[in-house]
């Protein structure tokens, strides 16, 4: 007798499990968008009139206090540990290296990023290819023993809860720890729609797309914060070290080439074709975390473009790979040199005035500057 995870089928009667699945081809960008428009449009039409957000969440979703109590505790964890990470080691080794007072206020931050995600990132590594997963391999596996409140294995619960404990910390970090940045507003957008994908993946219980999706967007992190570290670093007690500006730009281009190839390739062409091909109406909430993967996937278009943007310096022979988010408003920043209130000839990245230095900290580095002054 069929179990209810062999049930589950796409709209065009391809089953999830078996030999099936396994000869499923990926589709292009093409193929994939009308795919998936189809799926989608039918589980819409199969939402029932008399449906309620509130009433699946009571009967068909699947969370408890402890969860809650967990997340929170692993924010608490993250937030202290980068309190201690940060005064025992990251500040007191970038203030010896005699960097620019914003760089060296700018440093721990990437540092404690690139650290984190490299170790979340070996671990999800580890569980999608070194244990009994396939969902890399054959994105239709992310539902094929599926059924409703079914167990989370415990090595993707600890991944769940660290990973949504991490984003609470980060939305914190965002506010009052790390530097002003001019996508500020954006980067707390990614936070909660990373949280309430995480959340309502791990709710549901399709935490094997969780799994694909947090592999897709950790490494090229790792790459993106140890580049702007090695660049804060590039200029030291007022000299410049072009090795170290040169293994920024490396890194930078690795960055950019896992960019490409994790969330412009694999994350689309793998989890929002997976995730909205391969689902069925009986499962909960799953066009809202079709919706958050989608937001996900426009986010990482915008941030794309940015990347271009510092691709096109580096390949126009600008090796000062700054971060385009703390650039000055254009405008505001002509006037002040036209005013005399700028000066940047051999200035370091971030490496301001005070009036305009002091609107890109945080609130905790403006006190903290504050105090010092």
């Amino acid at each position: 007798m069929a179990t209810e995870a062999e049930d589950t089928l796409n709209v065009y009667g391809l089953r999830t499990t078996g030999q099936d699945a396994q000869s499923i081809p990926i589709p292009g960008y093409i193929g994939m968008v009308q795919a998936v428009i189809p799926c989608q449009l039918q589980l819409l039409r199969q939402i029932p009139e008399d449906f309620s957000y509130f009433q699946q969440f009571v009967d068909r979703v699947f969370f408890t206090g402890t969860d809650i109590a967990t997340i929170l505790v692993w924010a608490v964890i993250w937030t202290l540990l980068r309190y201690v990470l940060s005064y025992l080691f990251f500040e007191p080794f970038f203030k010896r290296l005699g960097l620019s007072p914003a760089d060296e206020q700018k440093a721990p931050e990437s540092t404690w990023k690139s650290l984190f995600y490299l170790c979340s990132w070996l671990y999800t590594y580890d569980i999608l290819f070194n244990r009994n997963y396939k969902m890399f391999n054959n994105p239709a596996s992310v539902y094929e023993d599926w059924h409703l409140g079914m167990d989370v294995p415990a090595d993707i619960y600890l991944l769940y809860m660290y990973q949504l404990g991490f984003y609470v910390h980060s939305i914190y970090a965002t506010i009052y720890l790390d530097v002003i940045r001019n996508d500020f507003h954006v980067m707390i957008l990614h936070h909660v729609v990373t949280i309430g994908l995480i959340f309502f993946s791990y709710i549901v219980r399709v935490h094997k797309m969780g799994v694909l999706v947090i592999f897709c967007h950790d490494l090229t992190d790792v790459f993106l914060d140890a580049a702007k570290v090695f660049n804060y670093c590039k200029v030291r007690n007022g000299k410049s070290h072009q090795a170290t500006e040169f293994i920024a730009n490396v890194l930078f281009v690795i960055f950019t080439m896992c960019w490409v190839y994790l969330r412009m390739y694999v994350f689309p062409l793998k989890a929002l074709y997976g995730g909205g091909c391969f689902g069925n109406s009986t499962m909960p909430l799953i066009t809202t975390m079709n919706l958050l993967l989608w937001i996900l996937q426009f986010l990482n278009f915008y941030w794309f473009y940015m990347i271009s943007k510092m691709a096109v310096r580096l390949l126009c022979g600008d090796t000062n790979i700054r971060d385009v988010r703390e650039d000055v408003d254009e405008k505001e920043e002509e006037t002040k040199k036209k005013n005399g209130e700028l000066h940047v000839s051999n200035r370091g990245e971030g490496d301001m005035p005070n009036g305009v230095e002091n609107v890109t900290r945080s609130p905790r580095q403006r006190k903290r500057t504050q105090k010092a002054e």
